[in-house]
């Protein structure tokens, strides 16, 4: 009897107050990582609008500093945005044509891509200022103080 017991004991659901060790800490290194930490090199431009990243990290800062990169230039825009900028071009050139939604849909989608371009730059950039940081043996602390 004492052996079911056992079994039916470890069967039940794991809860905060009976975790193994090893779950306890994976759940602290997850509490404490940044939202950057788990970027993978964007594919296509629809995980553009998907993708949360903190251009306020430091070694996010650091990466757009290295590639000389505005972060105004990753700002999403959307498409309303481009539309009303197309409506202000017609009223100063007088063109008789709307063609407002296309022009939108392709300055959009340019826009997705250069921004995907630039995120995928700074993401390899942040690897390799990781990647030099433990090799070096710093922690972000101490970068950020350098």
């Amino acid at each position: 009897m004492q052996q079911s017991e056992k079994k039916q004991n470890k069967s039940q659901s794991v809860t905060p107050f009976n975790k193994p060790k090893t779950m306890a800490k994976l759940d602290v290194l997850f509490k404490k990582s940044n939202i950057n930490d788990f970027l993978e090199p964007l594919v296509s431009s629809r995980q553009v609008r998907r993708t949360k990243f903190d251009p306020d990290s430091p070694r996010f800062r650091e990466a757009c500093k290295n590639l000389q990169i505005d972060t105004a230039d990753i700002e999403l825009k959307t498409r309303n945005y481009f539309e009303d900028q197309i409506r202000e071009e017609q009223k100063k050139s007088s063109a008789g044509i709307d063609m407002t939604k296309e022009l939108s849909a392709i300055r959009y989608s340019y826009h997705l891509q250069s921004v995907k371009e630039f995120l995928n730059d700074i993401i390899y950039e942040r690897q390799r200022i990781v990647r030099n940081q433990r090799i070096r043996g710093t922690t972000k602390a101490e970068s950020v103080i350098s």
